[in-house]
């Protein structure tokens, strides 16, 4: 009997390539119900010393008409939250850590509070609250109440933008931040690169900004995504919206890519984003799209780095970008669309941990475990 090796191959191949069905968000930990009795104590997480968060008590304070109490259920780790834990002098207590988080409304200072869409807001309400540029103590009173979301009650001031993302899912509402400084780059590159449905584009690296990448670019309705990264990362980049993956340790190297591209559609890529702060990924990259084609920069725009490119201000500063309210409502509608897409964007978040263990959160970040790593409130 002949054995058909290179059928066998095909075969497992396409097994292994098989996107995975996108599942309801799950949070796997057990969160503090919603709830306020008026006599409650606040916890909050002080970076009191460099590498070391102590949990204080504080007194949740009195509202006034235009404040907003909140319980926070979860609050990503950003690279400005990694930056702060590790800055050996600091001035008072930081108030740069904490920024994107969310919760549930469980007091109003009055009946007329709105969100900025104009929305009028209500106890029980899912909202994120907003940095806007020029607040350098966007949330809490003072110094005694938490100046960010690692606690877990958050007074949201009146100058701050809120919005309330009800029809999103905990781990959609954490991404928030996230999506709006991706979506950022890769909404402008859609336009100025005139690329629509059957355009292809290469993604170099699949950390949390190119898998959120591959994600908002499948909702802007472009498929023909190929995802270049190390083979561990396959099964995730095909469920963001990959369509074609090429692992790093190919034998045939960068023109062996560019070979697949051109036989997945028909020529190379007409753009590419490099999310890897190298330059061999960034001349990679370039190898992979066509001759008026364009790499476009996503390694920096989650901090942690400054581009050397010139494109796009890519750059953020620490304690974040402060991005538009019109780029806020970009990326909350274009999460409520993942999820009619059914892209499980909760895979992007790997690493749980409550609020007690901040330190070992901030250091998991440091050592690029994982994707997406949250704390959440118990």
């Amino acid at each position: 009997m002949e054995i058909k090796i290179d059928d066998i191959v095909k075969q497992v191949l396409a097994e292994f390539e098989t996107p995975v069905k996108a599942q309801k968000p799950v949070t796997t930990f057990a969160l503090e119900k919603p709830s306020y009795k008026g006599n409650e104590v606040g916890k909050k997480a002080v970076l009191c010393a460099p590498e070391t968060f102590e949990i204080q008590s504080f007194q949740i304070p009195e509202l006034s008409a235009k404040e907003i109490l909140v319980q926070m259920e979860g609050c990503m780790i950003s690279n400005a939250d990694t930056l702060e834990f590790t800055k050996e002098k600091r001035v008072g207590t930081s108030s740069a850590v904490g920024a994107s988080g969310t919760g549930t409304i469980i007091k109003l200072g009055s009946d007329d509070i709105k969100d900025a869409k104009g929305n009028i807001l209500k106890v029980g309400d899912k909202v994120v609250g907003i940095k806007k540029s020029g607040l350098s103590n966007s949330y809490g009173v003072n110094q005694s109440q938490p100046s960010g979301w690692f606690s877990n009650y958050v007074v949201l001031q009146g100058g701050n933008s809120v919005y309330q993302t009800n029809r999103l899912d905990l781990e959609s509402r954490l991404l928030v931040e996230t999506i709006a400084a991706v979506n950022n780059t890769v909404a402008r590159t859609i336009k100025l690169a005139k690329l629509d449905e059957r355009s292809s584009v290469a993604v170099v690296g699949s950390g949390l900004a190119g898998l959120a990448a591959m994600a908002i670019l499948k909702c802007h309705g472009i498929t023909n995504i190929v995802a270049v990264d190390d083979e561990a990362m396959k099964n995730i980049c095909m469920t963001m919206g990959a369509k074609e993956f090429i692992g790093i340790h190919s034998k045939d190297g960068v023109q062996g890519a560019a070979d697949v591209i051109k036989a997945s559609f028909g020529s190379l890529a007409d753009a590419a984003f490099n999310c890897v702060p190298t330059q061999c990924a960034k001349s990679t990259a370039r190898r992979l799209v066509k001759n008026n084609g364009n790499v476009y920069d996503l390694a920096y725009v989650l901090g942690g780095g400054r581009s050397s490119a010139g494109f796009f201000d890519e750059a953020v500063p620490v304690g974040g970008h402060f991005f538009t309210q019109k780029e806020y409502e970009n990326a909350i509608a274009l999460l409520e669309d993942a999820i009619a897409k059914e892209i499980p964007m909760y895979q992007l978040i790997t690493h749980r941990f409550y609020l007690e263990q901040l330190e070992e959160a901030c250091w998991t970040s440091i050592r690029n475990e994982g994707i997406g790593i949250a704390v959440f409130n118990r």
